[in-house]
């Protein structure tokens, strides 16, 4: 399957292995102009300490390229983002994903932009089996499709606060601050983020439109 899908861009030359290592693989290949070989750039993945290709992943069966987005499929991954309402379910067989790339322009690498994270898919929808590209704008194909209520994946799923003495509410206010991972041009850093003030007795409706 070497060469399965393959897209070119001016002096860029890509090209996946959907069986690669098991995993698959992708290869990007560049020359300086076009009375010149193609010689390989870059065997290009997605950052391995959040997203680790895994084995039957099928990573390189699709792409989309254009001067500084790239878009690559693995249509048979299992993820854990099949959503039914706003309970999160557990890793799912060839559920699909799709992995975005970014360079500067045509002279510069392609580095880890994001992983596309579609709702509600099951397992065998194929998330990523084929890519469409037109400037910013990716357009993803699945081999199936889940019928059942189309909502968002919630980051907050169940809060519950109290804040009290001997049975008595107490007024006051608070703020939460949390850490999360960011990944930036291929280096992964922490971040931190505050919400505004919170009084001690709110719902838990009003802490997730807060936190989301």
């Amino acid at each position: 399957l070497a060469g399965s899908s393959v897209g070119i861009f001016d002096n860029t030359l890509v090209f996946g292995v959907p069986k690669y290592a098991g995993t698959g693989g992708f290869f990007v290949f560049k020359r300086a102009n076009k009375n010149s070989q193609f010689k390989q750039d870059q065997n290009l993945k997605p950052n391995q300490l959040l997203y680790p290709l895994q084995s039957g992943d099928l990573y390189g069966t699709s792409n989309a390229i254009n001067e500084v987005y790239l878009a690559v499929g693995a249509p048979g991954r299992d993820d854990a983002c099949t959503y039914r309402g706003r309970v999160a379910n557990n890793a799912e067989s060839d559920t699909g994903a799709v992995f975005v790339f970014i360079r500067e322009s045509t002279a510069h690498p392609f580095t880890f932009l994001q992983k596309l994270n579609p709702t509600n898919v099951r397992k065998h929808d194929r998330f990523g089996i084929s890519l469409g590209m037109d400037h910013r704008t990716i357009v993803v194909g699945q081999q199936q499709d889940f019928k059942g209520t189309l909502q968002p994946a919630k980051t907050v799923i169940n809060v519950t606060t109290t804040a009290s003495y001997l049975g008595t509410k107490l007024g006051a206010s608070f703020k939460l601050e949390w850490e999360y991972m960011r990944v930036s041009e291929g280096v992964m850093s922490a971040e931190r983020q505050t919400t505004a003030s919170i009084m001690f007795d709110a719902t838990a409706p009003e802490f997730e439109e807060i936190l989301e």
